[in-house]
């Protein structure tokens, strides 16, 4: 996670659109990996889904050229992974 993260991060630095827009992708396609061992609940399941939402918003403006709407979406994502992250830790 750490390694997409910090390639993300790098696209917007350097406004690579195609760069940003594939890591929203894998962001978005790592969150339905079966190998996740997270709680499947109702409430797990809606967080992934809003995440899913904001990686797609992401690659929607990368692919647009609109480096301030990435870098507003790169913030959207950053707070749906932290509220996830925060309400699987809270979980256990």
């Amino acid at each position: 996670m750490r390694a997409k993260l910090d390639h993300e991060l790098e696209g917007l630095a350097v406004a690579d659109y195609e760069m940003i827009a594939r890591s929203a992708q894998e962001l978005s396609l790592a969150s339905l990996d079966s190998n996740w061992q997270v709680p499947q609940t109702e409430d797990y399941v809606g967080q992934s889904a809003e995440f899913c939402r904001s990686c797609d918003a992401l690659q929607k403006v990368a692919r647009e050229k609109n480096l301030d709407g990435a870098a507003l979406a790169w913030a959207d994502v950053t707070l749906k992974c932290v509220q996830c992250h925060k309400y699987v830790r809270d979980a256990d």
